[in-house]
């Protein structure tokens, strides 16, 4: 196997890459099912070298945290379990705010896997309080409450 029939498989696997997620998180519902109290979620920015651009380019100018400043990015989210299995990421363009990614996240996870308790830990950059309101009433749909420990002023 080379390198370019890595990069041949990954380009097929993303044209079908929400089914891929479904299907691999119905692989990993038996190792998880019993034993998913916690889960975390991050997000870090990647950083691009270089002046290419491609159409739909997720990479954009936002705030690095690497660097402190304005640089070309992209933004990685990653879930995983307290045991360190990772059950789902996200990609996201470079400029978007972390309070923008937590919604979606959140929903993805609550169809794919058995959450029954939402504790929600966060920083100022990761939650609004714009956003507890909807992220409450998605929580609460199949009888969880959502529950808060925030990092705020």
């Amino acid at each position: 196997v080379t390198h370019q029939h890595l990069l041949r498989a990954m380009d097929a696997l993303m044209d079908h890459a929400e089914r891929v997620e479904i299907e691999m998180a119905k692989q990993i519902r038996p190792l998880v099912d019993r034993d998913l109290a916690v889960v975390f979620y991050d997000l870090t920015t990647v950083r691009i070298h270089g002046e290419g651009e491609v159409d739909d380019d997720l990479r954009a100018f936002g705030m690095n945290k690497e660097k402190g400043g304005i640089a070309r990015q992209f933004v990685l989210g990653v879930v995983q379990t307290a045991d360190g299995l990772p059950l789902m990421h996200t990609v996201h363009p470079g400029n978007v705010a972390e309070t923008k990614t937590l919604q979606a996240m959140l929903t993805t996870v609550l169809q794919r896997f058995p959450v029954q308790r939402v504790i929600l830990v966060a920083d100022r950059g990761l939650l609004s309080l714009d956003n507890i309101d909807t992220l409450t009433t998605l929580a609460d749909q199949g009888g969880r409450k959502l529950e808060f420990i925030l990092a705020v002023p």
